[in-house]
This record gives structure tokens, C-alpha cells and sequence, in this order.
């Protein structure tokens, strides 16, 4: 029984490792408009040549979750490598300060496990439960003029 125990969960480690491997080379974006004209591998490299500084060789993309005609379901996009998906991900930041407000609505994330997302949103929910407790201090100037936090 302890074998197979063992076997089970060492089956299940392999696994999860093969899968993360795999999720490297994609990203997830929510927020972008569904074309009917054009395939989402067009919209997204027509997003990132609009506004980004960075254009992807897209291998693949797909509509994730149930509804796939909704506007706007999260599109899974595979990139050719994980350094090409890091790139993405950090070039995104630029969005936030467009000045189109449906850009600004497209957000850009790793592909995570659900053992990863409930991980991070486990994270996530601590570091606010910290910043909620205790506001920031107010910012002031010091006697030679320098910003400080009281």
C-alpha cells in the first residue's frame, strides 16, 4: 500500500511539473474585445503593436471558459518560449496608463495551475488584510525639505 501510495503521488509531482513547463509559454488576457472579423492571434498582436513596445510570435490562442461568443472571455495565448511570455507580461504594465479607456480594461496575466491561483490568491488576501489593518502613514516634509512618512 505504501508503494503505491508513493507511486500515486510521485505520478501526480511528475505531472504538475509537466504541466507547469507547459503553461510557461502562455499568458492569459482578459479584457479584449472579441472581432468577429479577425482572429484573436490578430487582435492581440494588433494590440501589442498599438501599444506596447513589445510584438509576440503567437503560436496558438484560444477562448477559455464555457461561454467562448462572450466579448469578453479570457483568450490563453501560446508564445514561443517562456522568455517571450515574461516579455509580454512586463511590456503589459504600459496599458494601465493608456489613454483608451478599453485598453486600459485588458489585463495580462501568467497561465497558473489552480493550485498556483488559489496560492496566489491566498497571497494576495493576506497582504491585504495587512494593508487594510494599518493605512499608510501621511507623507510630510522634514525640517531640510525631504518627503518623509510620519
Amino acid at each position: 500500500i505504501i508503494a503505491e501510495v508513493l507511486t500515486t503521488t510521485l505520478w501526480r509531482l511528475e505531472q504538475e511539473k509537466d504541466d507547469k513547463k507547459r503553461r510557461a509559454n502562455n499568458i492569459v488576457i482578459s479584457g479584449l474585445k472579441y472581432d468577429e472579423k479577425k482572429s484573436d492571434a490578430d487582435c492581440v498582436v494588433d494590440l501589442c503593436k498599438n501599444n506596447l513596445a513589445v510584438v509576440p510570435r503567437i503560436v496558438a490562442t484560444r477562448r477559455l471558459g464555457k461561454d467562448l461568443r462572450n466579448p469578453r472571455a479570457k483568450v490563453c495565448v501560446t508564445l514561443e518560449n517562456p522568455a517571450a511570455a515574461e516579455e509580454l507580461l512586463m511590456s503589459s504594465r504600459i496599458l494601465r496608463s493608456s489613454k483608451n479607456e478599453d485598453v486600459q480594461k485588458i489585463f495580462m496575466n501568467r497561465d497558473l495551475t489552480k493550485q498556483q491561483a488559489e496560492l496566489n490568491y491566498k497571497k494576495r488576501c493576506e497582504r491585504r488584510k495587512v494593508t487594510d489593518g494599518h493605512p499608510p502613514a501621511p507623507a510630510g516634509l522634514s525640517g531640510e525639505g525631504q518627503l518623509f512618512r510620519k
